[in-house]
Formats: structure tokens, sequence, C-alpha cells
């Protein structure tokens, strides 16, 4: 539905719960072999990584939260401007800058112009969830 926010990809998922997501999702992947079966909804918001067949699935703008909240990284997705004369809005994952205990913030150059906010935001968090992984933070 195109009023709904986006869940994050199977493998986003993956690496938010390698990398310490811990908060409570309604919905989470069911999988098997490693391979996703599916997306299921529950009820209660739980925390999914907790169980051997599932990975919590939140949305992508609950995982920028995290990342913001939790590891102390400034993100932003951000309307860009127009396209050629004017037409279809383009919008850019913008910057991001991390802190990691007393070292200097590290600010790093818009990524690419995409056609939607939802794919800036998802853009975003695959490259945030990189510098995480690279860095180990």
């Amino acid at each position: 539905m195109e009023n709904q926010l986006q869940l994050v990809t199977f493998e986003q998922a993956k690496k938010l719960k390698a990398l310490g997501f811990d908060w409570p999702t309604h919905e989470a992947y069911r999988f098997e072999d490693g391979e996703p079966l599916g997306v299921f909804m529950c009820i209660d918001a739980l925390n999914h990584n907790e169980f051997e067949d599932t990975i919590s699935s939140p949305t992508v703008a609950l995982a920028l939260k995290w990342c913001r909240d939790v590891k102390v990284i400034y993100c932003s997705a951000e309307f860009h401007g127009f396209g050629k004369y004017g037409k279809n809005p383009k919008y850019a994952a913008v910057y991001y800058i991390y802190k990691h205990g007393k070292e200097a913030a590290t600010r790093f150059p818009a990524l690419e112009m995409l056609d939607t906010y939802e794919a800036a935001e998802s853009s975003l968090l695959d490259e945030l969830l990189n510098v995480l992984e690279t860095n180990k933070l």
C-alpha cells in the first residue's frame, strides 16, 4: 500500500540483527535454511531476534531512528529538487555523520538521486549498515 511505511529488506533485517537491533516490532521475517519464507505480523510488538526462526522486520524509518538513537549516527533522506523541466521530484540520502567515542564526526557525501523518498531512505539505511559493519560500531 502506498500509505504504509516500508519494511526493511530481508538482507537489511539480517544486518540489523547482527548489529544488535533489539527493538520490538510487529512484523518479522520467518526463514528456513537462511532463506526468507515471508513476513508475518504479530498483534504484540516483540523482539523477534530472540527467536531461532525469525528476524525482526522494522520499518526503514524505525531502523534509521535506531541508528540515530542507539548508534549515535545523524542521518537524513531529503527532498533534493526536481528532475528535467521541473517534473518528477528527486530525493537523496543526503548525508550521514557518525561519532564513536571521542573521535571526531565524519561526514559522507550525498548518495545517488532517487525517484522516491522511500528509495532514498532504504539506500541510506544500506549505507549506514555497511558503515556500522565495516567500522564495528
